[in-house]
C-alpha cells in the first residue's frame, strides 16, 4: 500500500484496465526501457521490477487460464 511508504505518501494510486495497459502503456514502457514495478508493498516497499514484455506475457497467461 502506497500510504505505508513515506516517500510515496503524496501519491494517489489509480486503476488502469488491462486493455489500456496492454495497448498504450506496455509498448511505451518497453520502447523507453522502463521496468514495471509489481507487488511493491509493506513498510520496506519490497517487490519486483520486471520487463514490460514479461508482465504482458504473464498477465495474458493468467487471463487465458
Amino acid at each position: 500500500m502506497v500510504a505505508t511508504v513515506a516517500a510515496y505518501q503524496g501519491f494517489e494510486p489509480y486503476d488502469i484496465d488491462w486493455a489500456d495497459s496492454n495497448e498504450k502503456w506496455m509498448p511505451g514502457l518497453q520502447r523507453d526501457g522502463i521496468l514495471v514495478g509489481v507487488k511493491w508493498s509493506g513498510p520496506a516497499a519490497q517487490g519486483y521490477d520486471l520487463e514490460p514484455e514479461s508482465v504482458r506475457t504473464n498477465v495474458e497467461y493468467q487471463i487465458a487460464t
